[in-house]
Parts: C-alpha cells; structure tokens; sequence
C-alpha cells in the first residue's frame, strides 16, 4: 500500500476524533464534501493536491523524507523484514516498531520539558500509524 492509500485510509477515523464533519473537514481543507465522501469510502486514493490539504486540516503533515545514511539503512532493513510478514501482521508490527523507536526517543531526552516536547512533537506521526488498517484500497490514481 502507497503512503497516499495508507493516509486516505484514515482520513475517516481522524475526522471522527476531531468531532468534525464531512462538511467542515471539506470547507477547512478548500475541497468539495462529495471529495471527502470518495476518500472515505470508495477505498480509491486521491491526488495529492486534495489529499495534503485534508490530512494537513486533520493535523498530518506531510513530508518529503529526508534521512541520515544510518536511519535509511534501518529503514530499509525494517520495511524488508515488513515486507516478508503476512499482510494480516503488518500493522501490529509496525505499530511495535514505533513504540520502541518513541520509547527511545523519549529515553534520550533527559530534561523533563524536553521530554514532554517529544512526546508531543511525534504524537500525531505515532497516531497515524498505530491506527489500524481497515481495508485494502483501490488502484491508484495518477498525480
């Protein structure tokens, strides 16, 4: 699954925390309600120029990945071993994953506010991914 299927998957259930409807995600993003409806349940992923405006309005702001050589190589290594689980693994994998890079991440900071800034600065990227995959999407659609 792309990182845009991936987004758009939980484009529903962030809206829903948010107590925000179709209607005001629509107005807030500048797209249309019908637009919101289709991200949510027609399973076809959006292009990137109505995806971006919702996800940002949802608090998800996307961005180019850009990595030390150490932290690409661990990518890679992780998302090989991810890509030999079976699908129905994935997500709880990568949600275990998550928590133990966070958990690091938080043991590293050794003041107190920083750790509170830390927390808070990845809560959103560790929301998005530990929300669980609902559905395979559709076929992608062409920028």
């Amino acid at each position: 699954m792309s990182e845009r299927a991936e987004l758009s998957s939980q484009v529903k259930g962030l809206r829903q925390r948010l107590g925000m409807t179709q209607q005001e995600l629509a107005d807030a993003a500048g797209v249309t309600r019908q637009s919101i409806g289709n991200i949510e349940t027609t399973g076809k992923v959006p292009q990137s120029k109505t995806l971006i405006p919702v996800l940002e309005v949802l608090g998800i702001k996307p961005r180019a990945a850009s990595f030390t050589a150490e932290t690409s190589r661990w990518v890679a290594i992780v998302g090989g071993i991810m890509d030999s689980l079976p699908d129905d693994r994935k997500a709880a994998a990568g949600q275990a994953a998550v928590t133990a890079v966070t958990n690091e991440l938080v043991a590293a900071s050794n003041v107190g506010g920083e750790r509170e800034h830390v927390e808070s600065r990845h809560q959103a990227d560790y929301d998005l991914v530990s929300h669980p995959f609902t559905e395979e999407t559709g076929e992608l659609m062409d920028e």
